[in-house]
């Protein structure tokens, strides 16, 4: 059951060449029509969260499969009816989440560490309320990055060529992956921005 993101990593080795097809395809549509499906995305993403704070409450592995799709379905079921505050919850979560790598990653624990995830999420969370429109773009964009780059991290890893270059790369600077996945991002928010606008004006 995928939990983590190293469990996603497992689960992308174990897929075959051709399963990254589908995971491109998917992650263009998102990058490119995310605002247009946003609820879905929603929803989806807090069925996800519950499944694995229901995978985390498990005291055997047996309760495992039971206490996650529990909490998939508790979770992504009470997202639904107020779905624009469950985007501005969402925005705030992920920017508690990165703010909770980013001071982890450079030492900092405990209770200082648990004080700064909060105030960003009570900080962060009313902002996403207000600017909700961004916010949506900004996270169906990440989501989206996240399938294409995974379908074609498969799709390379059957190139050993391919494979063996980003490795080389990846070694040779941290940034690497982080700049992959910011790069479609970047473009998905750029596109659906555009795509707003021109809806607005009606053309």
């Amino acid at each position: 059951m995928i939990t983590s993101v190293s469990d996603w990593v497992a689960f992308l080795h174990a897929c075959d060449a051709l399963t990254g097809i589908p995971f491109v395809l998917s992650g263009v549509a998102m990058m490119l029509l995310g605002w247009r499906m946003w609820k879905f995305a929603v929803v989806l993403t807090f069925a996800l969260i519950g499944l694995m704070v229901g995978v985390a409450l498990a005291q055997t592995p047996s309760q495992a499969a039971l206490y996650g799709v529990g909490g998939a379905v508790a979770l992504g079921l009470a997202s639904f009816p107020p779905v624009h505050q469950s985007i501005a919850v969402l925005g705030g979560l992920i920017s508690a989440g990165l703010v909770r790598m980013f001071l982890e990653s450079v030492g900092l624990e405990g209770v200082p560490l648990w004080i700064a995830v909060a105030l960003t999420l009570l900080v962060v969370t009313p902002l996403c309320a207000i600017n909700r429109k961004q916010v949506i773009i900004l996270i169906t964009s990440f989501q989206g990055a996240v399938l294409m780059i995974s379908g074609l991290a498969i799709l390379v890893r059957a190139e050993p060529t391919l494979r063996g270059t980003y490795e080389q790369m990846s070694e040779y600077s941290a940034i690497v992956g982080p700049f992959v996945l910011l790069v479609p991002t970047v473009v998905g928010v750029f596109l659906q921005m555009a795509d707003v606008r021109q809806r607005e004006r009606g053309n």
